[in-house]
């Protein structure tokens, strides 16, 4: 519903803000959290889902990322082409 949107976009705003501030563990601990806490509020999800996997890619960890890539590649939205293109990138490169 309504609330959980609100509540995603909240949570989705925490993250940014910890981010920008170079407080990177905490974000992406506060990225996951938005599906965890408001697993309805999709558009906020899956925009908690790509600052995550781009900001765990950024500082190398790139396992991380590919898991949370992977459950981004689940939906139908441009952002889960993204993610399936960010992994086959990867299959591509790590061979």
């Amino acid at each position: 519903g309504e609330t959980s949107e609100i509540n995603a976009q909240i949570q989705f705003d925490i993250a940014e803000s910890h981010e920008e501030l170079g407080m990177e563990e905490e974000a992406i601990e506060e990225y996951l959290n938005v599906e965890y806490k408001y697993p309805r509020g999709e558009f906020w999800v899956i925009r908690a889902r790509l600052k995550c996997a781009e900001l765990l890619e950024r500082r190398g960890e790139k396992e991380r990322a590919l898991k949370v890539y992977s459950k981004l590649a689940e939906g139908e939205s441009k952002e889960a082409d993204y993610a399936k293109e960010k992994i086959r990138l990867h299959k591509k490169y790590s061979r």
